[in-house]
Order: C-alpha cells, then structure tokens, then sequence
C-alpha cells in the first residue's frame, strides 16, 4: 500500500507544471489546509470521502498551464478550443 500511494504521488508530482503558482508546493498546501478541515470539531465525513477529498486537493491542479481561461480563449489556446471556451 505504501508503494502504491508512493508511486502515485510521484506520478502527480511529475504531473504539475514548473509554473508559479500551480505547482506541486500548491498541491501540498492545498492538501494539509484540506486534511486541517476534515480534523475540525464537528467535521464529520467517511473515510472513503477523507481519502477522496485529501487525494483530490493533491491532484486537483495537475496539468495546469498556469494560464487563466480569458488568457486561453483569447489567444485561442489549444485548451479553450477543446473546451469551446469554457472553464
């Protein structure tokens, strides 16, 4: 299991753009600020919604250009066309 969940965040590691902001230190904020909410007094969810939202925030910017979508749609990037401009 430990090789499994090792494997996968270097997977989502290599994933993340060298960009600014959405990076993997993004990631890793994003994921402790989640794992701090779900140990709140009275948070209650399951474990599967746990794992789900904890591996979600990891992942949640992976392949992020580090563009925002007006950006996209007005220079006709390759991702607002395949989204027909849409976020």
């Amino acid at each position: 299991c430990e090789v499994s969940l090792r494997k996968w965040l270097w997977s989502v590691f290599d994933q993340y753009s060298r960009n600014p902001f959405h990076n993997f230190a993004h990631a890793f904020a994003t994921t402790v600020s989640v794992v701090l909410l779900l140990r709140a007094p009275g948070v209650w969810c399951s474990s599967a919604g746990k794992l789900g939202a904890v591996l979600g925030a990891t992942a949640h910017d992976m392949q992020h250009p580090g563009l925002t979508n007006d950006f996209c749609v007005k220079t006709k990037h390759k991702l607002a066309l395949r989204y027909n401009d849409r976020a």
